[in-house]
């Protein structure tokens, strides 16, 4: 088979559009579940004169107090409440524990942000637990940079997640993602940070050429991607912080497509990806270093889009054997496949698999993928349960929305969309599909959000 021959049918699954209409709450409420605790948040206080010293102080509050709204673990106290003791607390030169409760607060956090150069800042944190007393946890960063404060603050609150409620935060966590500028005609990968800070965007590839599907290892450490760089549809790994030398190694380059790639989150040497060497696309497993392929699925269709399940045991994927695309699901050695949902006249496509429970531990697993009615220019974002139960819509029929993927862990999903004014940008939604937000306001268009791991605090 020449090389390239199915590129247009294997792109297709990832580029179409929109339909349904119900949409039903999908958030796991227990009953007697104990309420989130109620957070206190003082300004950053500003310890000596140094120039910026205001700009930089509220700086670290606004993102604190963001990142905070984000975990939506917490209620956050009163501002004017806080502000009275913080003050009062400040003249005395002790925390007073008994007022701080008797606003009912049961954690209180301090920053505090000094010069040590021109450049650099050093920056505390301060964690009280109201009830107990006492200073939960403490933390110092000194010698950070002025343009380094916001990971910093990033960092600083997953720690008190973590602290509080014994979770995994997402304040470290990046997009990866496709841009797209057309007067170009060129698709390069770039990475923002998870709240849309404009400054923290920086370019990956440079390839000058059409780059698009990445996907994160599970540490967080490499994207594997698909480019036409070589002037055909290769796969490659490329290692985001490696010092020095190669940072890209090609994964697949067999005559034919090599396309969609994705990590098996247990066993980070194998992945899923669609090769047609051997005739139509199928799923195959491939080992990082490309020197072994597994072949999982035999077929006359075009199949794309593998994505596995959290413990790896299984792999959803797209594939138009019924005539159109359909998401299907099988175990990870090519048995037992199945439809995951067939949506009569409706195509659907790039399956994700929610990382963790959906609502907590006793929620369930769910699958977000793209559906739109055939012939139609514009697609929405349904999930579903792992067997194909519970089917819900949460955009829409809000424009064209494709590509999603959760956050680590599982309260939000990113996606594409084209509500803002037609050209497509970074969106990301909770679970329910509730309180819509835009994160990206960027040149070009902006599409295939890849969410990345969490990171320790």
């Amino acid at each position: 088979m020449a090389r390239g021959v199915t590129v247009t049918l294997g792109i297709l699954f990832i580029a179409a559009s929109v339909g349904w209409s119900q949409r039903t709450d999908i958030e796991v409420v227990v009953e007697g579940q104990t309420p989130p605790p109620n957070i206190a948040i003082q300004k950053c206080r500003i310890d000596g004169a140094f120039p910026d010293a205001e700009k930089i102080a509220g700086e670290i509050s606004a993102v604190l107090r963001q990142d905070l709204l984000w975990t939506r673990a917490f209620v956050i106290v009163d501002d004017e409440k806080v502000n009275q003791l913080a003050e009062e607390d400040r003249k005395s030169g002790t925390v007073n524990y008994a007022a701080w409760n008797d606003i009912q607060a049961h954690y209180l956090v301090e920053t505090i942000v000094r010069s040590r150069t021109p450049d650099t800042v050093e920056l505390d944190l301060i964690l009280h637990d109201i009830r107990d007393q006492r200073v939960t946890e403490g933390k110092r960063t000194p010698n950070c940079r002025v343009n380094q404060v916001r990971q910093v603050v990033h960092r600083y609150s997953d720690v008190i997640l973590r602290r509080c409620t014994g979770k995994i935060g997402i304040a470290q966590t990046k997009f990866a993602f496709v841009n797209y500028k057309p007067s170009q005609r060129v698709k390069e990968i770039f990475l923002i940070d998870y709240d849309g800070y404009s400054e923290s965007v920086s370019q990956v590839t440079q390839h000058n050429s059409t780059t698009l599907f990445p996907a994160w290892s599970p540490d967080g450490q490499c994207l594997a991607y698909t480019s036409y760089f070589s002037n055909w549809a290769d796969s490659y790994i490329h290692y985001l912080y490696k010092r020095g030398g190669t940072r890209v190694f090609p994964l697949a380059a067999f005559p034919g497509n090599n396309i969609t790639p994705c990590w098996n989150p247990t066993d980070a040497d194998w992945l899923a990806i669609s090769l047609s060497y051997k005739g139509n696309p199928d799923i195959f497993l491939i080992r990082r270093d490309g020197k072994k392929t597994r072949q999982l699925t035999i077929t006359k269709s075009i199949e794309t889009s593998p994505c596995f399940s959290p413990n790896g045991q299984e792999i959803a994927f797209t594939s138009d054997r019924i005539g159109y695309p359909q998401i299907y699901v099988m175990s990870s050695d090519g048995t037992n496949v199945r439809p995951l949902v067939t949506m009569y006249g409706y195509a659907c496509d790039t399956a994700q698999w929610s990382p963790v429970p959906v609502g907590g531990p006793l929620g369930d697993y769910r699958i977000a993928f793209r559906a739109y009615a055939l012939g139609a220019a514009r697609g929405d974002i349904f999930v579903v349960n792992p067997d194909g139960s519970g089917l819900v819509n949460l955009t829409q029929n809000q424009a064209d929305n494709s590509n999603p993927s959760w956050s680590p862990d599982a309260q939000y999903i990113a996606f594409s969309s084209t509500r803002a004014g037609g050209k497509s940008e970074i969106w990301v939604t909770q679970a329910d599909g509730n309180n819509p937000r835009r994160v990206t306001y960027l040149p070009g268009e902006n599409l295939s959000p890849a969410w990345s791991p969490a990171v320790e605090p």
